[in-house]
């Protein structure tokens, strides 16, 4: 991690129930064992990377940020995680979740790329952005 992080980062204390708590809810256990969780998702909508943009995520104080091969679990306040997406250099793509306490919903930042950008996916309660998850997702590509 650099300089430039978002947040704080947690003990490992603290970040492990976190992280078996993520795990046990966005996983699906017939997805197999393999992989990161982003292709494991029980559901999942492609969105535009403008979700990270959306007001509901202002309405919460702090959120974790998860890089998961290195298991490195942050707390950081929404800005501070717009900011470290807006400025992440080449080497920063890693897959990367951004959910709120109580897991509701995630926002996957993968590793990936294709023709239209940044592989970005929206899991769990997309009913807490209401009609703006419509308005953020992307078609199937051909």
């Amino acid at each position: 991690m650099r300089a430039n992080d978002p947040g704080v980062k947690l003990t490992d204390t603290e970040a492990k129930p976190i992280i078996r708590e993520f795990w046990a809810s966005y996983r699906d256990p017939a997805a197999g064992k393999g992989g990161p969780t982003w292709t494991r998702f029980k559901s999942a909508t492609r969105v535009s990377p403008e979700l990270l943009q959306s007001e509901k995520l202002s309405q919460h104080a702090r959120l974790y940020v998860l890089f998961e091969h290195k298991r490195i679990l942050m707390s950081a306040a929404p800005s501070q995680v717009r900011q470290y997406i807006t400025q992440r250099g080449p080497g920063d793509y890693a897959d990367m979740y951004i959910f709120p306490a109580g897991m509701k919903w995630c926002i996957a930042y993968t590793a990936e790329d294709d023709s239209r950008g940044d592989v970005v996916l929206l899991a769990g309660s997309t009913e807490a952005f209401g009609p703006e998850a419509q308005r953020y997702a992307l078609p199937p590509e051909d």
